[in-house]
């Protein structure tokens, strides 16, 4: 989204809020958010978020491309010349992204990967597997969030965690209960996290550990 689009319609001593400037520009509000995330628009210490028209002129320069910058360079260079344009803020949250997910995969690596899946095929807890391998348990169930195969070998492979030998009670949230981290128990209890959250409202008080965990599947 271009500030500058919409300049013409602003007020400098107006008052304007992420609403008002979705429906001045007709986009979404996810679209200002980013404006506001990259240093295009100032963040606020509380909200919700409002800027003066003045501001919103300010920013609208600011997002200009830098005249003097060669035209040839790719979006993300241009962002670090200090660009701020849409395209130039997408190009560098791409090259951010990419360059995390290079990070964690040399932080887990493929062989670790595999060892950390033969464990708990032979009954390890994915928590105290991921310890004898030397990583975190975010990073286990981080890998299986964006990884749909190894979120597959993980499944398969944490059907050995089941504490119930007959496995009829196996897939509910009471087994989870009493200590089973079998694939079924896990979704089981997600769903009723799931549940939980859409009675009351808001998210159960968890750790930020447990949260990542539950999220992915369970601990």
């Amino acid at each position: 989204m271009e500030l500058s689009d919409i300049i013409e319609n602003i007020e400098d001593s107006a008052v304007y809020t992420v609403e008002d400037i979705v429906t001045l520009a007709g986009c979404s509000d996810t679209s200002v958010r980013v404006l506001v995330n990259n240093g295009v628009l100032p963040r606020r210490s509380s909200k919700p978020y409002a800027w003066t028209g003045q501001e919103i002129r300010q920013a609208a320069a600011r997002q200009r491309p830098d005249a003097t910058a060669p035209a040839h360079l790719s979006d993300e260079t241009r962002y670090r010349h200090g660009d701020r344009d849409l395209a130039a803020i997408l190009a560098h949250n791409a090259s951010t992204t990419q360059w995390r997910r290079e990070i964690a995969d040399a932080a887990f690596s493929a062989a670790a990967r595999e060892r950390v899946l033969k464990l708990i095929a032979a009954g390890v807890q994915v928590a105290d597997a991921a310890a004898v391998v030397g990583v975190s348990l975010q990073q286990v169930y981080g890998r299986a969030l964006r990884d749909e195969e190894f979120a597959a070998r993980l499944d398969e492979a944490a059907e050995a965690l089941c504490i119930d030998s007959s496995r009829e009670q196996c897939g509910s949230p009471s087994r989870y209960r009493d200590g089973c981290r079998a694939t079924e128990c896990r979704r089981a209890r997600a769903e009723r996290s799931r549940q939980e959250r859409g009675t009351t409202g808001r998210a159960p008080q968890t750790s930020p550990r447990t949260r990542g965990a539950t999220e992915a599947g369970g601990l």
